[in-house]
């Protein structure tokens, strides 16, 4: 059975065993798999130059709707217009802990208290890690308090709608962080989602954080799902993809919205690329 194939036949393809793992065209490259609007079937685009209008890897909607929706928060429901990267360098540059822009985009998602304890342990010595961690943590939290509380807070357009017209298809949604619980309901309370979502998660909701799947599973325990193929989990780094494929979800979508683009989600594990959140409720025939 070829690719294409098995994609139509499988409502629930298993991205972590190959499904949709981009892989070489005999004349295109590498590449995804996407469906533009109006198109019966789905085409190989070479990366990092797909049509713009080509919107999702799987066309039409699913078969079985997800029990679960399990969505991240900045990058993916709420804009992050940088002050994440800039709040990492001042803690990191305060307390002596050497870094690159490269460790930076690869913990994209990750626990912000796990990425300080990783690099600072890197440098200092193991009885002074948490200690410097702990502080820069501090520093990289204040600055983001500072700006969350006095700039704009911005839903990514759509988001909102796509999350309530979710629900209203009776899709359990719960929201997913790596910041820790106090900017995670500060961000809520701005952006006048105190009532949109089923549950909403801090980092420390947790034992581990991204690429730990425990969060998706968190948000299972309390809502009563018991079949990790009926979740769906939207992300816009690898590290989000990569806890829903070691959840085992049903759905693994990628989303443009954010930290990567498309050269490093589609060369991701995944089952569907969509531009934004907003386009979750077409692919899967609600709203």
């Amino acid at each position: 059975m070829d690719r294409r194939s098995a994609l139509r036949r499988s409502p629930h393809p298993r991205p972590c065993d190959g499904a949709l793992t981009p892989s070489p065209s005999p004349t295109s490259g590498r590449g995804v798999y996407l469906a533009a609007p109006r198109l019966s079937s789905l085409a190989w685009y070479p990366l990092p130059h797909p049509p713009a209008d080509a919107v999702l890897s799987a066309k039409g909607a699913a078969a079985v709707l997800p029990e679960l929706v399990v969505s991240d928060f900045a990058g993916t429901a709420m804009k992050e217009e940088g002050a994440v990267l800039v709040a990492y360098r001042l803690a990191l540059t305060t307390f002596d802990i050497p870094f690159t822009e490269d460790d930076l985009a690869a913990r994209r998602g990750a626990s912000k208290r796990a990425v300080f304890q990783e690099l600072a342990g890197r440098t200092y010595a193991a009885e002074r890690v948490n200690d410097v961690a702990g502080k820069a943590l501090a520093t990289f939290e204040g600055a983001l308090q500072h700006e969350y509380e006095t700039g704009p807070v911005r839903e990514i357009e759509g988001a909102g709608a796509a999350v309530a017209a979710l629900r209203q298809a009776g899709v359990k949604v719960a929201l997913t962080s790596g910041f820790d619980r106090g900017l995670v309901d500060l961000l809520v309370s701005r952006l006048g989602w105190a009532d949109l979502f089923d549950r909403v998660y801090a980092s420390n909701d947790a034992p581990a954080g991204r690429p730990a799947p425990y969060l998706i599973y968190r948000a299972m325990m309390d809502l009563g799902v018991h079949d990790v193929g009926r979740v769906a989990v939207v992300g816009d780094t690898p590290l989000d993809m990569q806890a829903a494929c070691n959840a085992r979800a049903g759905w693994v979508v990628g989303v443009l919205s954010g930290a990567h683009g498309l050269e490093t989600l589609g060369a991701t594990p995944h089952t569907h690329l969509l531009p934004s959140i907003a386009a979750l409720p077409r692919l899967l025939g609600v709203g």
